[in-house]
């Protein structure tokens, strides 16, 4: 695999352009055909996309986040679900920010079905990030309690975030250990991590 990455590596800076680009291409023309393609070939990339965060991230994004309307939910969706496929693999320290922001916009947005899955990605996040996801918490918290919403693994991330205290920085065995099970989850089925709604 290491191989392959590396083999990969060298045909970023012409490759992920083009990615963006079609992306950019689908948003103006609002003909989404092309974007889970590209969404597939990022996941592909894997490992390979992470010197190039700064460029794919913003586009990403921009598929997901409520602002964008004309965006099919379908496309919004499966752009989550390859983002919980692709965090995990990723060194994310100076993205956090980027990613939690529009994911609590998503969190606060009117599709139940997107909710869930950007709490699927929250969670990866979390289980990436360690210690360095504790400042996000009370606003992620606070929008999904707004929700009535209740997600297993990401409370169970944010648990262990809040328990190694401040003074520890990224994530540790447990942490990794939980990333990995979040990743083969979204490996086997999209997402199928439990949240549920909380009865009135």
């Amino acid at each position: 695999s290491t191989a392959l990455h590396d083999e990969f590596l060298a045909f970023m800076p012409e490759l992920l352009p083009r990615c963006v680009g079609a992306l950019a291409d689908a948003e103006r023309s609002g003909d989404y055909t092309s974007a889970p393609h590209v969404l597939r070939a990022l996941e592909v990339f894997s490992r390979s996309v992470e010197e190039h965060l700064h460029l794919v991230l913003p586009a990403l994004v921009r598929l997901f986040q409520p602002e964008v309307a004309d965006v099919p939910l379908s496309i919004r969706r499966a752009t989550l679900q390859s983002l919980g496929r692709l965090l995990p693999r990723m060194q994310l320290q100076g993205y956090a920010s980027a990613i939690v922001h529009p994911l609590v916009r998503c969190l606060d947005g009117p599709h139940e079905d997107l909710r869930k899955h950007a709490a699927d990605v929250a969670a990866v996040l979390g289980a990436s990030l360690g210690s360095d996801f504790a400042i996000f918490l009370p606003l992620l918290r606070k929008t999904m309690t707004k929700h009535r919403m209740q997600h297993a693994k990401f409370e169970t991330v944010a648990s262990r975030v809040m328990s190694r205290g401040s003074g520890l920085s990224g994530p540790d065995g447990e942490l990794l250990n939980l990333q990995d099970e979040l990743l083969d989850k979204n490996k086997a089925g999209g997402s199928e991590l439990p949240t549920q709604q909380i009865s009135s």
